[in-house]
């Protein structure tokens, strides 16, 4: 039955629309109760969010969504339901009012392993006027990640798997489609049948964090040297 009242609920929100060129707020559904054990299925509490049980051993990469370059008006707030108690949005107006176009948050992510990867986000939508970002690597487009759930930590995969990605340096970046649409943690997997569920930890074998590591500062001349 919940499943019906779901499937109802997303019907009836493609059909107001509501893109990110900004119209009319469409009407509430009471998603968050139906959707919530998403992230609660296969978790654990522990304080600040609920921790993945993880099961995925395959290489994998998980990087904090705050943890790039944030470009206005794209923003850093709290919740303590978020990994660390921090998260990436781009604020939106009353009424889902569209105020903030474009902006972005670019990873300099360093791949360790390479292959292909699945790429999911761990998102909180704000309504059907906020419920997507769309993704970059490289400068290439990856795709847009959305989904009907809203209010609620879930997470949501990009369609498009990362083919052949390889080793070293790359450039990627969460881009503000819609404002309204937070993200707090990005996962890259080779795992295509993993799902992860709850705040995902990076204390899992063959897990990185993903940032690329950076160069070790020069060493300044000695005094001696420079006469």
């Amino acid at each position: 039955m919940n499943k019906l009242i779901l499937f109802a609920a997303a019907g009836a929100l493609a059909l107001a629309g509501c893109g990110p060129s900004g119209g009319p707020a469409a009407p509430a559904t009471p998603t968050t109760t139906l959707t919530a054990a998403s992230d609660a299925a296969t978790a654990t509490p522990k304080k600040g969010g609920l921790i993945s049980i993880a099961r995925d051993i395959r290489p994998s990469i998980l990087i904090e969504a705050e943890s790039g370059a944030i470009h206005a008006p794209v923003v850093l707030k709290e919740d303590k339901d978020a990994s660390g108690g921090k998260y990436v949005i781009a604020p939106e107006g009353p009424n889902h009012e569209e105020i903030s176009i474009g902006g972005d948050v670019t990873y300099k992510l360093h791949v360790t392993e390479p292959g292909d990867y699945s790429l999911w986000l761990r998102a909180n939508w704000c309504c059907g006027c906020g419920n997507s970002m769309n993704l970059s690597l490289d400068g290439e487009a990856l795709g847009t990640v959305e989904d009907s759930v809203f209010k609620t930590w879930h997470w949501v995969k990009l369609q498009k798997p990362l083919r052949k990605l390889t080793a070293g340096d790359h450039l990627l970046v969460l881009g503000n489609r819609e404002d309204g649409s937070g993200v707090d943690q990005i996962l890259l997997t080779q795992d295509a049948d993993y799902r992860p569920t709850g705040i995902e930890s990076a204390e899992v074998q063959g897990r990185s964090n993903g940032v690329a590591p950076t160069a070790p500062a020069a060493t300044a001349p000695s005094a001696d040297a420079t006469k």
